[in-house]
C-alpha cells in the first residue's frame, strides 16, 4: 500500500472518504490510523443504511407489537462515531473536503509553540 492508497479492505463509501481526505492532506501515522477507522465506520454506516432501507425503521417484537428496529439505534451510534473520528482529524461534520496542507502545518507549529511557551 502506497502512502496515500486506501486500504484494500474498504468498501466504496470508505474508499471515497479516504480519497477525499488524502487527496489534499498529508497525514501523520496516527492520523492515518484514525482515518482508517473513520473509513471503516463509513462502510458500516453504508451497510446499516442499506439494511434500514430494505427492512424499514420498524420491526415486529416477540409478541407481535411494532417497535423501532435495532438498526435505527446502531446506525445513529455509528454516525456519531464517524463524526467523532472525523472531528479528531479536524474534519468538520458532513464535510469530507480536507484542509490545505499549509494550514495544517501552520496550525501544528502554532500549537507546538504554545505548548513550548507554557511548558518550556
Amino acid at each position: 500500500m502506497a502512502s496515500d492508497d486506501a486500504p484494500e479492505s474498504l468498501g466504496p463509501g470508505g474508499r471515497a472518504l479516504w480519497e477525499s481526505i488524502t487527496r489534499d492532506l498529508e497525514l501523520r501515522p496516527d492520523e492515518r490510523a484514525l482515518l482508517k477507522e473513520a473509513a471503516r465506520t463509513q462502510d458500516v454506516v453504508d451497510a446499516l443504511s442499506a439494511a434500514l432501507e430494505k427492512h424499514g425503521p420498524l420491526s415486529e417484537g416477540s409478541k407481535g407489537q411494532l417497535r423501532v428496529s435495532p438498526i435505527v439505534g446502531e446506525l445513529r451510534q455509528q454516525r456519531l462515531t464517524l463524526v467523532r473520528l472525523l472531528g479528531a482529524l479536524g474534519i468538520p461534520e458532513g464535510e469530507y473536503e480536507a484542509r490545505p496542507v499549509t494550514t495544517t502545518n501552520r496550525a501544528r507549529k502554532a500549537a507546538a509553540a504554545r505548548w513550548a511557551a507554557r511548558h518550556g
